[in-house]
């Protein structure tokens, strides 16, 4: 009896031992896959996440490769007419223009940005000396007495939204009237018309243009853009000589930005 109950006790014993050691050893066995799961789950999560960002950081370089923009400068090419209402001289003239310019970034706000728009446009025109009034006008060929060669300088801020492909711009500022006769060939003209002429030119503001002016361009792929623009242009000098509208001007042409650099 004594043997036989050592023996159930041993065999209880040694089965509450294998019984407890089974169950440490499940138990970490499952504590081990856990952990390799979590651990496996943050790689496998790190990768994703670094993954969606090098597509993203790549998706983004493309983006921005493959869609060049304008570049800064603008050249222009159009015509520009000058209202005479005087009864001398020529009827309103209407003149070839080119001009160049640069845009400069003030403000950006997405799709819509403002510039101060630096531009010039140069033109030529025949003047006579009305001893009469007193004053400059235009002249036709026939009549000329002085050649005159000019630039309006535009210093212009441009508001700018993008549609698209599509540009529109429309901008406001002050324009300065940059001129002076020379004597026209085979003209005749004296030195004391010439004088009167380019003193004209300079007094009672004269030189001073408000100006307004619209634009739209459109952008190719390659970033080259173009399209059309419009500017107009009230004399001050005339307002202060009371003469209204007249010395007027329109410039109606074609425009050409080149890609960004």
């Amino acid at each position: 009896m004594k043997i036989g109950k050592k023996i159930c006790a041993l065999t209880i014993s040694a089965f509450i031992l294998f019984s407890s050691s089974f169950f440490l050893h499940a138990q970490g066995t499952q504590a081990q896959e856990s952990g390799s799961k979590e651990i496996s789950g943050a790689q496998t999560e790190e990768q994703s996440t670094a993954g969606n960002s090098d597509t993203d950081n790549t998706g983004a370089e493309h983006s921005q490769a493959g869609k060049p923009s304008p570049g800064k400068l603008i050249f222009t090419a159009g015509v520009v007419g000058i209202l005479n209402t005087e009864k001398q001289g020529a009827p309103s003239p209407i003149r070839f223009t080119i001009g160049a310019g640069a845009r400069f970034p003030l403000h950006a706000a997405g799709m819509q940005n403002l510039y101060f728009a630096p531009h010039g446009h140069f033109f030529d025109g025949y003047y006579l000396w009305d001893i009469t009034q007193k004053k400059a006008v235009p002249a036709e060929v026939e009549q000329r007495a002085a050649y005159v060669p000019a630039i309006m300088v535009d210093t212009p801020v441009v508001f700018a939204f993008a549609r698209g492909r599509s540009v529109f711009s429309s901008g406001a500022g002050i324009s300065f009237l940059v001129r002076f006769a020379a004597p026209a060939l085979r003209s005749g003209v004296s030195a004391s018309d010439l004088q009167e002429i380019n003193g004209w030119f300079w007094k009672n503001g004269r030189f001073v243009y408000p100006s307004v002016q619209f634009s739209w361009d459109y952008v190719f792929p390659s970033g080259l853009a173009a399209g059309v623009g419009a500017k107009a242009y009230l004399s001050a000098g005339a307002l202060a000589d009371k003469r209204g509208l007249d010395r007027s001007m329109l410039i109606v042409g074609i425009r050409i930005v080149p890609p960004a650099m």
